[in-house]
């Protein structure tokens, strides 16, 4: 029981500080979904419940805002 409050209460600290950034929807999303390490965009979209380019608008955001790197691959 303790664990569960414990991981509600972290989430809660989780969501306030995501909300103190500015972030939309979309980027909280995706930026939720890159915490484990770097994916590439269709995975991305698909761990963060978002269309492709859905994500790669939030991710070139969450670039601009520092808070996000895009490797493209040539």
């Amino acid at each position: 029981m303790a664990s569960t409050a414990g991981a509600a209460l972290g989430n809660a600290l989780e969501q306030e500080q995501l909300r103190a950034v500015d972030l939309s929807s979309n980027e909280r999303k995706v930026l939720r979904a890159l915490a484990g390490g770097p994916l590439a965009p269709p995975a991305t979209a698909e761990a963060a419940g978002l269309g492709e380019q859905e994500t790669v608008s939030a991710a070139s955001w969450l670039r601009t805002k520092g808070l996000a790197g895009i490797e493209e691959a040539m």
